[in-house]
């Protein structure tokens, strides 16, 4: 099973991604977490993503492909995985895009998680403290952005809509794909009514 699971900050990917990670037998896959496995190894592109992130500046579209290239084709992703945080770009979409279709796979499913934006937006603002920055700018900006990231993998699954008789996971939505998810139980969220699905 390939999925991607997309969430504004604080929306619980992290917790969700490894139960539904666990319970398909599949690596849940944070491209936070491979930067890090990749730096703390010394390997060559985890030593770019060091030199880049110690300038202040953003790691590269080129960059992080090749650093998820490298983890899809680890064994333990063979019969699947769950990816956090990518894809994000055009780009990355791309990518992704030609690494399932070079193995002869496609995405079964994108998982959306869904919380209120207005706790969203205050539990970022408190955790980075911006008592000096706009409310309003930074709800329009923390959002915006996530829209902007989700929209561009839908792009990547388009298809027509057909119902789902319950929600896959206590605060998710299917938005794209087939795939049956089971409910993982949290106590941080609460169940949701039927939601569509796209089905590839």
């Amino acid at each position: 099973m390939r999925l991607i699971i997309l969430g504004p900050p604080g929306a619980g990917k992290g917790t969700q991604a490894s139960k539904i990670a666990t319970t398909f037998g599949i690596p849940a896959i944070s491209t936070g977490d491979i930067f890090r496995a990749n730096i703390k190894n010394e390997t060559p592109l985890g030593l770019q993503v060091k030199e880049v992130l110690a300038s202040g500046g953003y790691v590269t579209d080129e960059i992080t492909n090749e650093i998820v290239r490298d983890r899809l084709f680890e064994d333990d992703a063979e019969q699947g995985f769950l990816l956090d945080g990518f894809p994000r770009t055009a780009a990355q979409v791309e990518t992704l895009d030609a690494i399932l279709a070079e193995h002869g796979h496609a995405l079964e499913a994108v998982l959306e998680l869904t919380v209120d934006s207005e706790a969203v937006v205050q539990q970022a603002l408190a955790s980075i403290q911006a008592a000096t920055s706009s409310l309003a700018a930074a709800r329009a900006n923390l959002l915006r952005a996530f829209e902007e990231a989700k929209q561009r993998t839908l792009e990547f699954v388009r298809a027509p809509q057909v119902s789902l008789p319950q929600a896959p996971v206590a605060n998710a939505r299917v938005i794209a794909g087939s795939s049956m998810i089971p409910p993982c139980d949290t106590a941080r969220t609460r169940s949701l009514s039927p939601t569509l699905i796209a089905t590839r």
